[in-house]
């Protein structure tokens, strides 16, 4: 599944970053910069930078798993509850913990409407792969059905 906003960014930067280097091109022929060449240069490095910046910081890692939100469903096999810190450690959330039977992943649902579910309950959440550095890689979810 692609993610739309992802190409639509990623485009339209392209988009600058072309108009800027065809102008450069086309005021160099014409000489037309009137020593405003400077400015365009540094211009479109900026644009450059930032659309290689966006691309390998932002969208990092690499797969679309890790920026898009993919159905998940199954019968329950166990759900639990979790309290986690948040990163300033001044307060607390709840994630709950599901477990479909046949598998042994475990999808971390946000969503207090996860917490009616029960044993044996069918489930769908649309789950998006969270990457942890040093771990192994998990999945945050949201309600779906």
């Amino acid at each position: 599944m692609i993610d739309l906003a992802w190409v639509i960014g990623n485009v339209v930067g392209a988009i600058l970053i072309l108009a800027t280097l065809l102008y450069l091109v086309w005021a160099n022929i014409t000489d037309d910069l009137d020593g405003e060449r400077g400015i365009w240069v540094v211009g479109g490095i900026v644009a450059l930078i930032i659309q290689i910046g966006v691309n390998v910081f932002w969208n990092f890692p690499f797969d679309m798993a890790y920026h898009s939100y993919r159905p998940v469903s199954g019968v329950v096999e166990d759900i639990n509850s979790r309290f986690l810190s948040s990163n300033s450690g001044k307060s607390t959330e709840q994630k709950y913990a599901v477990r479909f039977k046949g598998s042994d992943q475990i999808y971390g649902c946000m969503d207090t409407r996860c917490s009616l579910a029960k044993k044996g309950d069918h489930l769908q959440l649309a789950c998006e792969r969270q990457w942890q550095y040093a771990s192994v890689s998990g999945y945050d979810c949201r309600y779906f059905q």
